[in-house]
């Protein structure tokens, strides 16, 4: 009898050793401090000034890559009030220069030279990445919406111009950020088949905040 029960609490024993070692653990049930990082990307009060490169892809003959440079104000951490301004360095693709070699003519569409907006940044999103595993870098982001009026200097004039679309700014540092821009552009043409421009116009920019 004493070794039958013997083998039964044997038998007892490993029966439970697997549900206690499978058994879900919560973080900091232990009495284990659990980190949290803090949102550190602040946008009230502050201006966050940019500058970068763009390219305005329109579909017609030309190519345009751009140089841009913006200022945001964020009065609230919702959202701010944004002025952008692009200088393009246009030139006409290859299709557009067999056509102007073999007849002469160039395309009705305009040459973008300039553009220049004024609207709004909305935040639709905050989250975190970690970049750096060994040295705990985690950069801080906002996913936004962005919505501009402007005009577009063309070498034939002056079109007034309709942006939206999204965007991501993105905390490098406590001084310095990324921003990514990807809106669409209308602008109002005229052109021999259509009056309204289409195109995008993606933009990577890096700033400081001030």
């Amino acid at each position: 009898m004493m070794l039958a029960g013997l083998l039964g609490a044997l038998l007892a024993a490993t029966s439970a050793a697997p549900a206690a070692a499978d058994a879900p653990t919560t973080p900091g049930a232990e009495g284990e401090p659990v980190r949290v990082e803090r949102r550190l990307l602040l946008k009230k009060g502050h201006v966050f000034a940019t500058g970068g490169l763009g390219y305005f892809s329109r579909g017609d003959y030309y190519n345009n890559p751009g140089l841009l440079a913006s200022g945001s104000w964020y009065p609230v951490e919702e959202g701010g009030l944004e002025l952008k301004l692009a200088l393009f360095l246009s030139s006409l693709g290859a299709a557009g220069t067999e056509v102007f070699e073999r007849t002469g003519l160039v395309p009705d569409a305009h040459r973008p030279v300039a553009l220049l907006a004024v609207g709004g940044r909305y935040s639709v999103g905050y989250g975190k990445v970690l970049v750096d595993s060994s040295a705990s870098k985690v950069w801080h982001f906002d996913v936004q919406a962005a919505g501009h009026v402007g005009l577009t200097f063309t070498d034939r004039g002056v079109s007034p111009s309709l942006m939206a679309g999204p965007g991501l700014l993105v905390r490098l540092s406590p001084r310095l950020h990324a921003q990514l821009d990807v809106p669409l552009v209308l602008s109002i043409e005229q052109r021999s088949r259509s009056s309204i421009a289409v195109g995008l116009l993606p933009t990577l920019t890096l700033g400081v905040v001030l």
